[in-house]
């Protein structure tokens, strides 16, 4: 059992002034109202009533608006606006009231716990808002862009954390991609770095150099480098010790590979930076290609596509000579392929430009470990350096068609970026130092320079080691990226094909003219993609080729196949629909109401607000809503609120009121409209026969001739499907005798309906009937309406078939069931 609304009161919220009571008694209500008039008040009480928020004070535009400033009606203060609501559930009583000036915490008064968990449920689902729909919200679902529709719907369908986790992964897969390839960097930094010290030709191995040392020094070969030092087995030529690690082979080698950086690696760096920028802007300038590769699969998939007897784009549909149209995207596929060879020569001149930095960030850093054992020399300039050239470094790791890094200097700028003034006085101090300390020999130095090429050695092997391992963990989470994206979209494809099957059904029953009508949700990297069918012409997006009456119609049944397929997951017993039937035609309003009448109404309670009230009617004769709970707004004021009427016109007790004031000529013309209204209803529900009008302006007689014509057929069909039954047919006789009476007397009194309805010039023919002589003319319409609709349901009757055979004539809720299938 569901939780429904039984009572509602609304006090100075809004548009509603003082107190405002309405009482669904759990079944579904409409609100019909002219614009303006505190429609949309009741939903929004509601709607905060459930979520503590005001869907209509959020979003775009609304940053100045607040709950608490502009939810009471503007003469109440915030403590005098509150929404209560009785709600039934399982045969308790559920009382919920939301304060303003409190709407974080609602009081729930029940004798029953679950039923105050089963509210926080129904909360839950309406904080994601599932419990309304506007025609904003359609055009989420229709028109809205992948992205913002892709992020409507897993909100919906309470899974938005898919996409945090996807982005998770991803973000963790780039972090980690870009640490890997930082380290790659760094490790052949060193492995340059230590060719250098051991002053290796390019193809000789580095066991070779390091045994030239040892052999300086008279010690054994070795065969392959191992844990064994560089320098085992060899005694130290010297017993000095070097106090300053400046003067070491090691510190010296250091300072003198950043000297040379400023005085020529600067101008390797512009220079390889002035090649990519070059390559940057030339890709940059050429648009065309840029969209051609940004398209490239729409493209492709365009060029398959085109049916050379057809002469137009299978894309655009613009009339195009098919040799033409093929030779024009195979020209475009070309310039995406010359962009893509262009892009991989732009990521090799990023990478090179890139490894300059590298290689001498970490010679920097190796000398700031040196210097912090020199105790006369501050670091701080070379950490200042390393800082300039680590975030320029990093700039290389972004989208290579983002801008190149410091592209806002000069090139005199970037110069003197790179060769601060202070790293060279540093550097010139440190050279004096080294200078005025003691030489080494020959063999000392080789001893060190040895000593040094083991410690570049360690830390290639341990900065290798590390990018390796970076390396994995990187494609293991690109790996589970994708792993995650294609469980994701397993899962989300079989959800959305569910979603699919629902919405077609509800979409051809009410466009019959579409009966192969189909729709495709294609979630993508980052959105959804919607696809709809025109007939069986393609899949195009719904706003490409159909109708904005079409669009709503899509918005609107996707939206409720949305809430079926929900119904499985959670509590979802309201649905409120605040005027979405504005761009839809009249000829699909009608099966809409039926749609709605037939299979929404056993499962949720529904709110409708509307400003139509032909569409209000469809409602009730389609039995989605009784008349006793058709609420008509007639107004607005600032003083009093909404105005409704006591009596809803065109009913009949509202007519027998105006009669009883002797009001006839409002009286016959709120029959005629009555009448206009129920016979057309009944036409449609009953299959009648109206003649054709090319000006679709039929009257009064056209309907009332139809219906009853088909009334009596359909009659005289049950007592003959009886009649082979063997059973009783006295009732059929008794409805098709009153069927009869009730026709002779609507042709015999209803000629007073016009002379008290339209203007007459002679005032013999105009209104001179009194409220006793038009009484029989009101009576005997009222009469057929009465055998036409059940009271139960308040639906008209309508024919059920077979195929093309009528196999029953009944009311939405089968209290009345009348056979006309005939026993074989």
């Amino acid at each position: 059992m569901k939780m429904k609304i039984e009572r509602l009161t609304i006090s100075n919220f809004r548009g509603i002034k003082g107190k405002f009571e309405i009482e669904p008694s759990k079944d579904n209500i409409v609100l019909v109202g002219p614009n303006g008039s505190g429609k949309s008040s009741v939903i929004e009480a509601i709607d905060f009533l459930l979520t503590g928020t005001i869907q209509d004070l959020s979003g775009e535009g609304t940053r100045s608006i607040t709950e608490k400033r502009h939810g009471p009606h503007v003469d109440a203060e915030p403590n005098e606006a509150w929404v209560e609501c009785g709600f039934s559930l399982d045969g308790n009583t559920v009382t919920v009231r939301r304060d303003l000036d409190n709407r974080d915490s609602p009081s729930i008064e029940t004798e029953n716990e679950d039923c105050s968990d089963r509210f926080e449920s129904v909360a839950s689902a309406a904080d994601r808002g599932l419990h309304l729909l506007s025609r904003d919200e359609i055009l989420d679902f229709i028109t809205a862009k992948s992205g913002t529709r892709s992020e409507r719907l897993r909100t919906l369908l309470n899974i938005e954390n898919v996409k945090d986790r996807r982005l998770a992964l991803e973000n963790a897969y780039d972090k980690l991609d870009t640490q890997a390839s930082e380290l790659e960097r760094e490790a052949e930094s060193h492995r340059s770095s230590l060719r250098e010290t051991l002053d290796l030709d390019s193809d000789e191995r580095i066991v070779d150099g390091i045994n030239r040392f040892r052999d300086e020094l008279e010690g054994d070969s070795l065969n392959r480098i191992t844990d064994e030092s560089f320098l085992s087995g060899i005694d130290s030529p010297s017993r000095r010790v070097v106090a300053s690690p400046l003067l070491r082979s090691d510190g010296r080698q250091r300072v003198l590979e950043i000297q040379e950086w400023l005085e020529e690696g600067v101008e390797e760096f512009l220079e390889a930076d002035s090649e990519f920028r070059q390559k940057w802007n030339d890709i940059d300038a050429d648009s065309e290609r840029i969209r051609a590769l940004e398209q490239q699969q729409l493209i492709r998939l365009g060029r398959d596509a085109i049916e050379p007897e057809n002469e137009r784009c299978p894309l655009c549909l613009d009339p195009w000579e098919p040799d033409e149209l093929e030779d024009h995207l195979t020209d475009r596929l070309e310039k995406a392929k010359q962009l893509e060879e262009a892009l991989d020569d732009l990521e090799s001149k990023n990478d090179a430009a890139q490894q300059h930095l590298t290689d001498v960030r970490v010679t920097a850093e190796s000398l700031v470990e040196i210097l912090r054992g020199v105790e006369r020399f501050d670091q701080e300039p070379v950490e200042k350096f390393i800082t300039t050239i680590s975030n320029w470094e990093n700039q290389y790791d972004e989208d290579l068609l983002s801008p190149p890094p410091k592209e806002d200097l000069t090139d005199k700028e970037r110069r003197d970026l790179l060769t601060p003034s202070e790293l060279k006085t540093l550097l010139e101090n440190i050279v004096s130092h080294i200078q005025s300390g003691p030489e080494l020999d020959e063999l000392e130095e080789t001893w060190q320079t040895l000593n040094a090429a083991e410690s570049r050695y360690n830390e290639m092997i341990e900065v290798s080691y590390s990018a390796s391992k970076r390396r994995q963990v990187a494609q293991d989470m690109k790996t589970a990226h994708q792993t995650f994206i294609d469980a994701r979209d397993e899962i989300l494809n079989q959800i959305y094909t569910e979603i699919e099957n629902q919405f077609e059904q509800y979409y051809t029953s009410i466009h019959g003219d579409e009966s192969d009508f189909s729709i495709g949700l294609n979630p993508t990297e980052t959105g959804l993609d919607v696809e709809v069918d025109f007939y069986q012409k393609g899949q195009y997006p719904p706003h490409a080729l159909h109708s904005e009456g079409h669009q709503d119609s899509m918005g609107i049944c996707l939206y409720l196949a949305l809430c079926d397929w929900l119904q499985e997951q959670e509590d979802l017993p309201i649905i409120m629909l605040d005027d979405v039937v504005m761009s839809i035609d009249a000829d699909h309003r009608r099966p809409l109401a039926k749609l709605m009448g037939s299979e929404l109404t056993e499962e949720y309670q529904m709110i409708i607000a509307t400003h139509d009230d032909l569409w209000h009617r469809h409602l009730r004769s389609s039995g989605v809503v009784y008349s006793s709970n058709a609420v008509q707004f007639s107004g607005w004021n600032i003083e009093d609120g909404p105005l409704t009427l006591e009596r809803p016109e065109m009913e009949w007790e509202t007519i027998e009121a105006e009669l009883e004031k002797g009001n006839t000529s409002i009286a016959a013309h709120q029959t005629r409209r009555m009448g206009e209204w129920f016979l057309r209803e009944a036409c449609d529900r009953l299959d009648a026969k109206v003649p054709f009008k090319s000006d679709s302006q039929w009257t009064l007689g056209d309907f009332k001739n139809g219906a009853v014509s088909r009334y009596k057929e359909l009659l005289s069909k049950a007592k003959e499907a009886e009649n082979s039954w063997g059973r009783d047919i006295d009732h059929l006789q008794d409805l098709e005798d009153e069927a009869r009476d009730v026709s002779t007397r609507m042709d015999e009194y209803g000629a007073a309906l016009n002379p008290n309805v339209h203007w007459n010039e002679t005032e013999s023919e105009f209104a001179r009937c009194t409220a006793e002589e038009l009484r029989p003319a009101v009576e005997a319409y009222r009469d057929f309406y009465e055998m036409l609709w059940c009271e139960d349901c308040n639906s008209c009757l309508r024919v059920l078939e077979e195929g093309d055979r009528p196999v029953s004539m009944r009311c939405n809720c089968s209290n009345t069931d009348i056979n006309l299938k005939k026993d074989k």
